[in-house]
């Protein structure tokens, strides 16, 4: 018959002596820190998604909108970065996937960079939505 394991039968376990040693309570804890402060990172990086609604493209985090871009104020897109810029990464490599929107205005930069799954097709779909919010304003304005 086979026996259940126990914590008894762990003796590291058991004796934590080590941990009476201020020094190394305070490393336990140093070392505890990082590896929780680089899961909620990553944790954040992942929840950061994109979408279209008919006049912004918006950035949430976990469900959360946290920046709103009007797609009338997009002056062009590209795929490579140039200075300073927003960033909103969603993945940890951002050179495989990115779209850089350059805005007309905007305080402190006007250079928003998004790494959605597909760039070109986001970038596609903003086109198309900026051109469909130009017909629109020329329509009413008629």
């Amino acid at each position: 018959m086979k026996s259940v394991m126990s914590l008894n039968d762990l003796p590291w376990l058991k004796d934590v002596s080590w941990m009476s040693d201020p020094s190394s309570a305070r490393l336990a804890m140093w070392v505890g820190g990082w590896l929780a402060g680089l899961l909620v990172a990553f944790l954040l990086i992942k929840s950061v998604n994109y979408r279209m609604t008919e006049r912004h493209l918006v950035i949430t985090l976990a469900g959360i909108p946290v920046r709103r871009i009007r797609i009338r104020d997009i002056r062009h897109m590209d795929t490579e970065p140039r200075g300073f810029a927003e960033r909103w990464y969603n993945t940890l490599a951002p050179s495989r996937s990115r779209l850089v929107i350059h805005r007309r205005k905007g305080w402190p930069c006007r250079t928003l960079i998004i790494t959605p799954k597909n760039p070109f097709g986001m970038m596609h779909e903003l086109q198309k939505a900026k051109e469909k919010l130009k017909a629109a304003e020329a329509s009413a304005g008629r």
